[in-house]
């Protein structure tokens, strides 16, 4: 029996090719927004060039120019497997996630699920990822906001649903709210200042010199008069 030489084949050269193309994108990407580690992929490709050289590579002997030729490229390599690796997390990201609609039962009756947009930090203990609601409503995010928690998002402050360019913005932070925070005393801050809140960023505080005056507003139990008390506690000390 004879070995058939395989012919070619569309879809193989149609996939590589969208290979090369998502490693470019990546590269462009990581040039736009300066997050290649150049000073890694550059000590690497001068380590692995020493180590050739050391080696008494033949090619160093017979030409030495062939040396400038396996830096650039071990370097050149440096920068695609970063591209790679960046191609493989973000393949594992969008996998957990697909995997987290699925289990929260975000499926439409077509069988289509949410896709992703965009995953961006919104201060340093928050994020917020925009998704396309492919059909999916707002209720049925709303309902499976528990399961979207346990399965990726860790805490869900809230979710905006933009109906008319069917968008929906899931904001979300790995860590919790503190239990209670420290409500020290006035006289130990400057320019009057007091705790108004807490935030997933840390206490926010303002005081009486920047904003003079106050609405205060809220639900039942969400601490206005708390807030009031400290405002007038702070007022007795100043007047």
């Amino acid at each position: 029996m004879t070995d058939k030489k395989k012919g070619f084949s569309l879809d193989v050269a149609l996939e590589r090719q969208r290979a090369v193309l998502r490693v470019m994108r990546e590269l462009s990407k990581g040039f736009e927004k300066d997050i290649i580690p150049h000073h890694y992929i550059g000590f690497g490709g001068f380590v692995i060039s020493i180590l050739f050289w050391r080696s008494k590579f033949f090619l160093f002997h017979l030409m030495p120019a062939s040396s400038k030729c396996i830096v650039v490229t071990v370097i050149l390599g440096g920068y695609i497997l970063w591209a790679g690796r960046r191609i493989h997390l973000l393949n594992r990201f969008l996998k957990d996630l697909t995997e987290t609609f699925e289990n929260a039962g975000l499926r439409t009756t077509s069988g289509r699920l949410p896709s992703f947009i965009s995953d961006r930090a919104v201060d340093a203990n928050c994020r917020v990822m925009t998704l396309n609601s492919n059909k999916v409503s707002n209720s049925s995010f709303q309902s499976a906001k528990d399961k979207l928690e346990s399965g990726f998002f860790g805490y869900i402050d809230k979710i905006e649903e933009n109906r008319a360019d069917g968008i929906v913005k899931i904001f979300y932070s790995e860590e919790d709210f503190p239990q209670a925070i420290d409500l020290d005393s006035p006289f130990g801050r400057p320019n009057f200042s007091f705790v108004v809140g807490n935030t997933r960023s840390g206490v926010k505080i303002i005081n009486l010199i920047d904003v003079p005056h106050f609405l205060v507003a809220g639900s039942s139990n969400s601490g206005k008069s708390t807030f009031l008390r400290a405002a007038n506690a702070l007022r007795r000390l100043i007047f």
